[in-house]
């Protein structure tokens, strides 16, 4: 796959990529003197991301690799591709997410080709691409980063954020400071004095404390403790801040 093969169509230059379930045609574009192939993603939504031409040709050729060592089973593959991103780069990043889920509904489109002699339709792109973007944020959660921008003079640099799920369990020791809601809060029924668990700058998870028991003393015999998202009470919303209620499991 070192020398790409360029079509024309529509009047627009494709790269023909051959692999072992058959034949993949991307739209090329040329940008600061490197070749890019467009891709459609379908998640986190349906749009299009650019693919450096050679990265993706080197990991078709990754995929139909362990394809033949796997006998033909797709989820083995595909668990042995990630598998081998991880043991190379020890992390996973968003857009590496997107990215790698966008060619995987190339390869399995092809597989579904070959196997049923029908593609994938729209929705069922969708499905796959983001059950399995979800079960890899969920299996890789203490390894997975988001990429975030912050403004150094004027110009927006990238950084790295390491990713928490809301949703999964955390213990009591990443309840770090204490706040106290107002009186529309109370009135509808949320607590009063709470300890609290920053996320981000607009995220917090908080939990309500006994009238007989400051903030402070929860924090510090709860340490140990394992706590979950309470599903029953809803978030509270202040602006652009939001707050999540937990429970202690």
């Amino acid at each position: 796959m070192d020398n790409l093969t360029i079509i024309k169509k529509d009047e627009k230059d494709h790269i023909l990529f051959e692999c072992g379930l058959g034949n993949i045609l991307l739209e090329t574009v040329d940008m600061q003197g490197e070749k890019l192939v467009v891709m459609d993603i379908y998640f986190p939504q349906r749009s299009r991301l650019y693919y450096g031409a050679m990265d993706f040709a080197n990991d078709i050729k990754r995929l139909d690799f362990y394809m033949i060592i796997n006998q033909n089973n797709i989820d083995l593959a595909i668990n042995a591709y990630f598998d081998n991103h991880f043991e190379e780069y020890k992390r996973f990043v968003d857009v590496d997410i997107y990215r790698d889920v966008a060619l995987m509904t190339y390869y399995v489109d092809l597989y579904s080709i070959q196997r049923a002699n029908e593609g994938l339709d729209d929705s069922e792109k969708i499905s796959f691409s983001t059950t399995l973007a979800e079960n890899l944020k969920s299996f890789y959660k203490d390894h997975f980063y988001l990429t975030k921008y912050k403004m150094t003079e004027g110009i927006p640099q990238p950084y790295l954020e390491k990713y928490i799920s809301i949703n999964a369990p955390f213990k009591g020791h990443l309840f770090t400071s204490w706040m106290y809601f107002g009186d529309d809060a109370k009135a509808a029924g949320y607590p009063t004095c709470c300890a609290s668990y920053k996320i981000d700058e607009n995220t917090e998870i908080v939990i309500g404390t006994a009238y007989s028991e400051s903030p402070k003393d929860f924090i510090s015999k709860n340490q140990l403790n394992t706590f979950i998202i309470d599903e029953n009470i809803p978030p509270l919303k202040d602006g652009n801040r939001i707050f999540y209620f937990a429970k202690k499991i």
